[in-house]
C-alpha cells in the first residue's frame, strides 16, 4: 500500500525490532511456534492494485465443515488454504502443542514494559515496542523480549487492524504462555482474514483489502522461503 497506509503500518520497524532480539529470546521465539515470523522480512506493503486483485481472486469457504480460504488463481486447480495447511507452512500453534520445559521467567508484563519505554500510559506504537524489547535485552530479561516480538506479529501482521497502536488484545494474548500455546492460531488466522474477504466482496470498505493483504502476503513469504530452504537442499 502507498501513502497513509504505508506509513500508518512503519514495517521498516518490525525489522529493527529483530535486531534488537537476544540469541536467547530468538530460539524461545521458535520453540513456542513463532520462529517463522523471524525469517520474513517484509518492509513495504503491496501496491493498492495488487491488494485489490489478490483479495478478488480468494473467497472464504468450508471444507469438512472447517472454514478455509480458497486462492483461484487457477481456476482448473485452486489452492485451499486450511488450519492444517497454515501449521505446515508457519508452524504457528493450533493447540494441541505442549508447552516447553525450561522457558525463561520474567515478572513484567508487555504493558508496564511499552509504558516504561515510552513514558505514556495507552496508544503505544511500535517504536515503543522497539525501545521497550532495547531495555529487556539489557536487562537479560529474554522472556519479555519473546512477549514483545510476538505482540508485535498479531498487532502489525498476521491480525493487522488499520491502528496504528497496540491493541488490548494483543497485549493479553502473549501474558500467559501457556494459553500462547494452547491457542489454535491457525484456526483464528483463517477465521481473521475469511471475515476481512467477507467485508471485501460486500464493498463495506475501500481499505477493507489492507488487512487480508497483509495476512495473504505472510503466509505467501512462507510459501517462498519454503521453495527457496527445498531449491537450497536439492543443490
Amino acid at each position: 500500500m502507498k501513502g497513509g497506509d504505508q506509513a500508518r503500518y512503519r514495517l521498516n520497524q518490525f525489522a529493527d525490532l529483530k535486531k534488537t532480539l537476544s540469541d536467547t529470546a530468538t530460539k524461545t521465539i521458535d520453540r513456542l511456534g513463532f520462529g517463522s515470523f523471524l525469517g520474513i522480512n517484509m518492509e513495504m506493503l503491496p501496491d493498492k492494485q495488487f491488494a485489490i486483485w489478490t483479495a478478488s481472486l480468494c473467497k472464504p469457504a468450508k471444507v469438512q465443515n472447517k472454514d478455509v480460504v480458497v486462492l483461484d488463481l487457477d481456476p482448473k486447480h485452486p489452492l485451499v488454504i486450511s488450519q492444517e495447511a497454515l501449521h505446515i507452512l508457519t508452524g504457528l500453534p493450533m493447540g494441541q502443542e505442549d508447552v516447553p520445559e525450561n522457558l525463561p521467567a520474567s515478572t513484567t508484563t508487555v504493558k508496564e514494559a511499552l509504558s516504561a519505554a515510552s513514558g505514556k500510559s495507552n496508544n503505544f506504537v511500535l517504536a515503543d515496542a522497539i525501545k521497550a524489547s532495547e531495555n529487556a535485552r539489557d536487562n537479560n530479561d529474554h522472556m519479555l523480549q519473546v512477549k514483545l516480538f510476538i505482540g508485535v506479529v498479531f498487532n502489525f501482521a498476521i491480525f493487522t487492524t488499520t491502528s496504528l497502536y497496540f491493541t488490548a488484545e494483543s497485549m493479553t494474548a502473549v501474558s500467559e504462555i501457556n494459553k500462547l500455546v494452547k491457542t489454535n492460531w491457525c484456526e483464528k488466522l483463517i477465521a481473521h482474514m475469511n471475515k476481512c474477504l467477507k467485508t471485501f466482496h460486500s464493498g463495506q470498505k475501500v481499505s477493507s483489502p489492507v488487512s487480508f493483504v497483509v495476512s495473504i502476503f505472510e503466509i505467501f513469504s512462507f510459501l517462498f522461503l519454503e521453495q527457496q530452504c527445498c531449491m537450497a537442499n536439492s543443490m
